[in-house]
């Protein structure tokens, strides 16, 4: 049986957010949810390479697109 990971789509607001868009994340929007707890997201990058992360409804550095 496989089991479907959840996955969000995220767009970078900071500076630094916009480096690790670039240099870690290959440009991707999409992440995998690996957690969630208290409004927090758990994500890593689509690429695999990029751990981080933020808060579901107000995030100084992320923001959660459609």
């Amino acid at each position: 049986m496989t089991v479907k990971r959840k996955m969000v789509c995220v767009d970078p607001r900071s500076n630094a957010a916009r480096l690790r868009f670039v240099t870690e994340m290959s440009k991707l929007h999409s992440c995998y949810i690996d957690n969630e707890l208290n409004g927090i997201l758990y994500l890593t990058s689509i690429n695999g390479k990029y751990r981080f992360s933020m808060n579901k409804k107000e995030d100084k550095n992320w923001a959660v697109v459609k």
